[in-house]
């Protein structure tokens, strides 16, 4: 209960991850995306060639609203 009140994630010292240049096992070492979330970004960025930004997500089954709030912080689309 602490931690909650006392504590809090500074922006700036996130080190965002690089969504379109990751490489797979980059992108699974990520704690808060599964395997199958890995695997459909890879096919969509194969297909499309870059992903634009995490809105992107949206339209893989494999990510909820929850998942994809989750991740905005910690991506990087450039």
């Amino acid at each position: 209960e602490w931690c909650e009140k006392g504590m809090k994630a500074v922006g700036r010292l996130i080190k965002k991850m690089r969504v379109n240049s990751a490489e797979f096992k980059q992108l699974l070492k990520h704690p808060y995306r599964s395997y199958e979330q890995v695997k459909a970004i890879v096919n969509y960025r194969d297909k499309h060639k870059k992903i634009e930004g995490i809105d992107a997500f949206e339209m893989m089954e494999e990510f909820t609203e929850e998942d994809i709030e989750r991740l905005r912080p910690y991506l990087a689309f450039d």
